[in-house]
């Protein structure tokens, strides 16, 4: 089996080296190791697996028609360029660089991203299904965060695997973020990021779904409530504003008196 595995990887840098794409019924490297250098992988709707002591370094490449990705190893993602249509399950090292993930509709397949993840670019742009994040995990995005629906009556679904559970997406304060025409529901952006697309959901013509902390009015500062008298309590609350502005005025005979000591010789 290992024997086998070093031939499939020796025919994968072949095909690589060539320049030319490659397309595999799906690639398993178990605890081997591949390097996309500048080439394109397109894994035709298939998944890519990446074993505990396996290693992906993708370099300046791309991966198109990625129908899963599923690493319990290290993923060094470089410059590259993912193209995800499908779920996409981190449980090892996902070490982003400057790449970007892109997910897309190529594979007409559910999206799940579950794990802990940290991205550079996280683009989902026109997906006709909703798009999951994983009940309780944090993804993180440091430079642009690009979430778009195809119109307002095609909005792009962010949703949590588990109804009722956040999951959570956090912007770093130095990235851009591009929202529009979506719906969203149970998902928190993290107080140590941005707030995502502040103001009322019209705005963005979007819909707020519920469950949600920092998207949209529950990012906008809270007024601060201020209690409504009825006509008896403010007539009682003037007349104890007078009685104590008598109160602190100092009578006639005191305030001569007062003037007498302090001009006396």
């Amino acid at each position: 089996m290992f024997r086998r595995s070093r031939v499939v990887c020796a025919l994968i840098f072949a095909w690589l080296l060539s320049g030319l794409p490659l397309v595999q019924a799906g690639i398993d490297l178990g605890g081997g190791s591949i390097a996309l250098g500048g080439g394109s992988l397109d894994m035709g709707c298939t998944q890519l697996s990446v074993g505990a002591a396996g290693s992906l370094l993708a370099e300046q490449g791309s991966i198109v028609n990625l129908g899963g990705l599923s690493s319990a190893g290290v993923v060094q993602a470089g410059l590259a360029r993912f193209e995800l249509s499908g779920q996409w399950n981190n449980q090892g090292s996902f070490l982003p660089g400057q790449s970007s993930v892109l997910v897309t509709d190529a594979c007409n397949a559910a999206t799940l991203i579950s794990g802990n993840n940290s991205f550079w670019n996280l683009s989902i742009v026109d997906i006709a299904g909703p798009v999951s994040f994983s009940a309780g995990s944090l993804q993180r995005v440091a430079n642009a965060l690009v979430l778009r629906g195809r119109d307002a009556n095609s909005l792009l679904s962010i949703r949590s695997s588990v109804p009722g559970q956040a999951a959570f997406l956090e912007l770093e304060t130095s990235g851009s973020q591009d929202i529009f025409h979506v719906s969203v529901r149970d998902n928190h952006a993290p107080a140590e990021g941005q707030a995502l697309a502040v103001g009322d959901p019209a705005d963005f013509q979007s819909v707020d779904a519920g469950g949600n902390s920092r998207w949209f009015r529950d990012s906008l500062p809270r007024p601060i409530p201020v209690n409504s008298l009825t006509p008896l309590a403010t007539g009682m609350l003037l007349v104890l504003v007078f009685m104590l502005g008598l109160w602190r005025r100092p009578f006639p005979d005191l305030a001569a008196a007062q003037s007498y000591r302090r001009n006396k010789p």
